[in-house]
């Protein structure tokens, strides 16, 4: 009886040979998601700030994007 890593070898390989291009676009992204997570979690942080091109932002004309 195969152990779990064995089946889970398996399915990898598995998914190697099906999906090419995948395996390689996942093995990159594990690579940077260390860092990934740690520049989301910076720029989650930071307060949202509006700026306007009017004078009077109560206008409803106010562009506030």
């Amino acid at each position: 009886m195969p152990t779990k890593d064995q089946e889970n070898e398996v399915l990898v390989e598995e998914f190697e040979d099906s999906e090419a291009g995948v395996a390689d676009l996942m093995a990159l992204y594990e690579t940077v998601e260390d860092v990934y997570k740690q520049a989301s979690a910076s720029i989650s942080d930071t307060p949202s700030s509006y700026a306007s091109d009017s004078t009077d932002i109560t206008g409803s004309y106010a562009h506030l994007g």
